[in-house]
């Protein structure tokens, strides 16, 4: 009798699970569905050291592309957190700023237990990818611009040419871009390509010095997040108005 009921408990447990497995399948399949229904006029607001850029009406002027594409779709290029060079392999092991582990870190440290403090919080123009390879005043953006991004834009989930990602619309003017969902490295294993978008930020997470901000998102919503810092992800550069 008992063996009777554990196999039902059992049974129930399976089917429910392959239940609600298959509703999320249906609900991202969804999503995707309406996702290609329309395609955006995206338009560069004009143009900085050849690179264009997308004036959505906020403190900095956004980049029409990630680093390493050639079109707004594209996916771009893989950068571990303060590295200016692609790699084939994101570990702990080959990080700039590691010694191997990721408990020792020899810059941007506010905490003894993670390496040599040096209070660091955001990233010197020198370890700073978008400055290095563009010049100017591009750069990454801090986690203030990320949030700034998030509340004052409406996000909408959509494809070009097969690629998933978010058509971000300005609240305040209407100006639109594109941040495709590239995934990011861990390793030499990409994860997540096409389903979600990590996207640095110049920001330190204070509380643990191996992780530093990020922009995440899913077909569901963004919001910022840390990163264990030898991960390769997307870099989405912005330019500081001139004053």
């Amino acid at each position: 009798m008992l063996k009777s009921k554990i196999s039902l408990y059992i049974t129930a447990f399976v089917s429910v699970a392959v239940v609600v497995s298959a509703a999320v399948g249906l609900y991202y399949d969804a999503i995707r569905a309406s996702a290609e229904e329309k395609q955006p006029v995206l338009e560069a607001s004009g143009a900085y050291r050849d690179h264009e850029y997308i004036d959505l009406g906020l403190s900095v002027l956004w980049s029409t592309r990630n680093m390493g594409a050639q079109r707004i779709e594209d996916y771009g290029d893989y950068y571990a957190w303060g590295e200016i060079r692609v790699k084939q392999d994101y570990s702990w092991q080959n990080y700039h700023w590691s010694r191997g582990r990721y408990d020792w870190q020899s810059k941007y440290v506010t905490d003894s237990r993670y390496g040599l403090v040096d209070s660091l919080t955001m990233l010197d123009s020198a370890d700073d990818v978008a400055h290095r390879q563009w010049g100017g005043r591009w750069r990454l953006p801090t986690q203030t611009e990320i949030d700034e991004l998030i509340q004052h834009c409406t996000w909408t989930w959509m494809s070009i040419n097969d690629h998933f990602g978010y058509k971000v619309t300005s609240n305040i003017n209407g100006a639109k871009m594109f941040l495709p969902a590239a995934g990011y490295y861990n390793d030499t294993i990409l994860h997540d390509l096409g389903e979600f978008g990590n996207y640095w930020t110049s920001s330190l997470y204070e509380r643990y010095s191996y992780y530093a901000w990020q922009l995440l998102f899913s077909p569901v919503r963004p919001i910022w997040f840390n990163g264990y810092r030898h991960c390769g992800m997307s870099i989405r550069p912005v330019y500081q108005r001139p004053r």
